[in-house]
């Protein structure tokens, strides 16, 4: 017969062993549920980018080709999608949907409407004949030249500037499986989308001189003995500062913060001097939009930081050159004073974002372990 001290010990043991029988069915139906939702999601992402040719056409038959944005825009629909199946935790319920809509859609219709080029006078002829007066008569179509003799090259340069959609997501995964860390990522994106769309494409509007120069750049570029704003139909005013510059150093600094892993770094790094040269050659900016890119990119790091004056001064100084240029009046300004301008605009932004002890505030620590790091197939928690 058994003690009344055993039957306390089976029964406390028959607890537990119901209590663990209960969590792993609970684990199993999460797991079955997580499951569930990754391939409804990737199912989704799939047809999207599957029927975008033929939503986008209104009609459905024949062969249709992806606009290059769009296309880079649905494999990073899926890659979303596809993390789930690895136990990614994102930034929100359904990044799939936010982000093709704002990127796919959003920031074409804000263009498109809100700063139509039918309507709004661009100053591309301001810019070209600044770069040309700062570096030269080819500076702006040397790289145009080089993608369209050298094919393969060529066509790879392309495929890096249509492809910051898909960077943007990559970067976003390779970060720590942490809601709070993609949200903060996802924060410094859209807070520069919105002040670079809402504010500085509206400064100094531009199209670039594959537009404002037609068929023939980079090979034949007028003579401008008076350049003036024009209106450009059929394009979009969204060159200066260049926002796919911006994002790119964006994506490298806050990766150089918070992944552990050097082949991130060194990856993101390559895309930023990809884009650099992609902005160039594929006659989407000037000049002037790459070096005006920095001080603008910084500004915002340190707005999405807190430190709220020298973000004020960074976004200030870019706002100043972009009135500047859309006024003509750096034209006026003799040439060796413009290169020492140039000169203090691209480098003092980058010490200070290269030395951050030059910066009074700390760092945000970095983490341990990035989940595209670890090599042992576990996910850290958030």
């Amino acid at each position: 017969m058994k003690t009344e001290q055993q039957v306390i010990r089976q029964q406390v043991s028959e607890s537990k062993h119901d209590a663990s029988s209960r969590r792993v069915a609970s684990v199993k139906h999460n797991d079955s549920i997580n499951f569930t939702k990754a391939f409804l999601f990737l199912i989704f992402s799939l047809t999207v980018t599957i029927s975008w040719p033929h939503l986008a056409s209104g009609r459905f038959g024949g062969i249709l080709w992806w606009n290059g944005w769009v296309f880079f825009t649905c494999l990073g629909m899926i890659c979303l999608s596809w993390s789930r199946f690895l136990g990614a935790q994102h930034a929100f319920p359904v990044p799939e949907v936010l982000f093709g809509v704002i990127m796919a859609r959003g920031l074409n219709w804000f263009l498109t409407y809100v700063r139509p080029s039918h309507k709004i006078e661009a100053v591309d002829e301001l810019l070209y004949a600044f770069d040309v007066k700062t570096f030269g008569q080819d500076a702006d179509v040397v790289m145009g030249k080089l993608v369209t003799w050298y094919h393969a090259p060529g066509i790879f340069i392309i495929l890096v500037h249509k492809a910051l959609p898909l960077a943007l997501v990559l970067a976003y995964l390779a970060l720590p499986n942490s809601k709070q860390i993609r949200r903060r990522y996802c924060a410094l994106i859209g807070l520069a989308a919105v002040i670079i769309f809402g504010v500085m494409y509206g400064l100094c509007p531009g199209a670039g001189p594959a537009y404002a120069f037609g068929t023939n750049f980079p090979f034949t570029v007028p003579t401008l003995v008076t350049p003036h704003a024009r209106i450009l139909e059929n394009s979009q005013l969204n060159t200066t500062p260049s926002g796919h510059l911006a994002w790119a150093l964006l994506m490298f600094w806050f990766a150089r913060e918070h992944c552990v892993g050097k082949l991130t770094h060194w990856l993101l790094g390559a895309f930023v001097v990809g884009t650099a040269v992609a902005t160039m050659g594929t006659g989407e900016h000037y000049v002037i939009d790459l070096i005006l890119a920095v001080p603008f990119a910084v500004g915002i790091w340190e707005l999405h930081n807190r430190r709220w004056k020298m973000a004020a001064s960074f976004l200030l100084l870019v706002g100043v050159w972009e009135v500047a240029l859309s006024t003509a009046w750096a034209l006026l300004v003799p040439t060796g004073i413009v290169w020492v301008m140039v000169s203090g605009t691209l480098v003092v932004p980058l010490v200070l974002v290269t030395c951050p002890r030059l910066s009074t505030n700390q760092k945000y620590p970095r983490q341990e372990k990035s989940w595209v790091d670890a090599g042992s197939g576990s996910l850290p928690s958030e």
